[in-house]
């Protein structure tokens, strides 16, 4: 993603390295993760993801996401790319769905969408927070 903080030759390299180089991040002059969990909104066939975002603004914190699975999957180990950076949140939620879909596609209904969110400021990064949810049937109109 050319020009996205996604896209930088810093950040590339920082996550290509193994974890065991990486620094934690120093929460005593940092914030924690302000991203919660995810939620997946089915309007007339309309998908829509968002994360919930505890206070903003969310700076530093990126989305890694990986692709939508079948709902018997727990986890999906280290299966994850970076999607871009947390957008702000609107009413203390943060709409991810164009970073979703620019990277793996609408997920279909029924399926699980796992997510994680890391802080990454200076070098210095905090423990990712990992969240999925179902991709649910329509809503009904009316209703």
């Amino acid at each position: 993603m050319v020009g996205s903080p996604a896209g930088s030759p810093f950040l590339r390299s920082r996550l290509s390295r193994p974890v065991e180089q990486r620094r934690p991040l120093h929460l005593g002059s940092h914030s924690p993760n302000p991203a919660g969990e995810l939620e997946i909104l089915n309007r007339g066939g309309l998908i829509t993801l968002r994360v919930r975002v505890a206070r903003a603004p969310a700076r530093h914190t990126f989305v890694l996401g990986s692709r939508w699975c079948s709902r018997g999957i727990w986890t999906r180990g280290n299966r994850f790319a970076i999607i871009g950076e947390l957008p702000a949140a609107a009413v203390g939620w943060s709409d991810i769905t164009d970073l979703y879909v620019k990277a793996f596609g609408v997920p279909p209904v029924g399926r699980r969408v796992f997510i994680r969110t890391r802080q990454l400021l200076n070098g210095w990064e905090d423990k990712f927070k990992e969240t999925w949810a179902d991709v649910p049937p329509p809503e009904r109109q009316g209703s």
